[in-house]
């Protein structure tokens, strides 16, 4: 069983829980998510199946957005509503104003510090872990975009209070920590906050639109019908440039093997399709010869099962 899936994942259970029941609902051992979700996030989880699993690093590369709320007048050591409390301002009050001045210091490119509530691994250890200990170590700085950041605060008194909120739509790069932008957010102000919600609703080329609820996909895959919500490899990286192999060199390609190709397009990376039209491999093309023809180097050879049923949905 080789695609992707986009499972609209529910709260209170962890990325690898999904992964976990969609192997047993399947019988397919080869999953693994393309970006995680935390236990109390919800939203897009797109998975990858057998050999697709080997696209995952494409697919995390992607553009990421959500929709998020920010809870004023209190900080956690999490960053969001599972944490205990850091700093409370029951007094708070900010002009409502002021919300849509602060949103403009974080389009663009900034900097965020990684949080102590995460899986980055700092001397061997994930940071998480230390967290957990009570401890908290110098960890690094990361540069993400911020493409689009629209919000408002909630009501309508024109004032920004204790334990009021404010929604936001972020689209982002990969690497963007939500819960972060929250808090940071909330300093820009002078004031406590946390995330008090989150729902991915586009990553990976699946919106949230396009994918199933987990109970639902469960129950498709266990009636033998994962077909009918998958997408095939070439589906899940339209992006991606495609070379069509005949049978010969689509033989070459399986077994490992560089094969010339009519690549007019120039050099660089491409999947390389059999003469069904399905991902083989991908490639690195490179080299110049007569007639477009160019050298494809295989760096990544999906093993395609002989009988497949895969919906292409866009």
């Amino acid at each position: 069983m080789d695609g992707v899936i986009g499972i609209d994942k529910p709260k209170g259970i962890t990325s690898f829980d999904v992964v976990a029941r969609m192997r047993r609902a399947t019988g397919e051992r080869r999953i693994g998510h393309a970006g995680t979700l935390d236990p109390d996030a919800v939203g897009v989880l797109v998975l990858c199946l057998g050999s697709a699993t080997r696209i995952s690093s494409y697919l995390m590369e992607g553009r990421k957005r959500y929709s998020a709320v920010i809870s004023f007048g209190r900080s956690t050591d999490t960053g969001d509503s599972s944490g205990s409390t850091v700093e409370e301002m029951p007094d708070m009050e900010v002009p409502s104003a002021a919300f849509a001045e602060a949103l403009k210091w974080f389009r663009g490119r900034i900097t965020q510090r990684t949080p102590m509530y995460s899986a980055v691994k700092v001397g061997g250890r994930k940071l998480y872990e230390l967290a957990r200990k009570g401890l908290e170590v110098e960890r690094p700085d990361r540069t993400v975009e911020i493409y689009s950041l629209e919000g408002a605060p909630d009501g309508a008194s024109g004032k920004i209070a204790y334990g009021t909120s404010a929604g936001i739509e972020v689209e982002c790069s990969h690497g963007t920590y939500i819960r972060t932008l929250c808090e940071d957010i909330g300093k820009a102000l002078g004031v406590p906050s946390h995330m008090s919600a989150l729902r991915r609703t586009w990553s990976s080329g699946w919106a949230i639109g396009d994918c199933i609820p987990l109970d639902e996909a469960e129950s498709m895959a266990a009636e033998g019908r994962s077909g009918e919500f998958m997408r095939s490899i070439e589906a899940a990286l339209p992006e991606m440039r495609k070379i069509t192999l005949d049978g010969a060199e689509a033989s070459r390609v399986m077994n490992g093997s560089p094969t010339v190709v009519v690549c007019p397009e120039g050099t660089g990376e491409a999947m390389l399709l059999g003469p069904d039209g399905r991902a083989l491999a991908i490639a690195s093309i490179a080299g110049a010869g007569g007639g477009g023809s160019k050298v494809a180097k295989p760096r990544i050879v999906f093993r395609v099962p002989e009988v497949v049923s895969i919906h292409d949905g866009k």
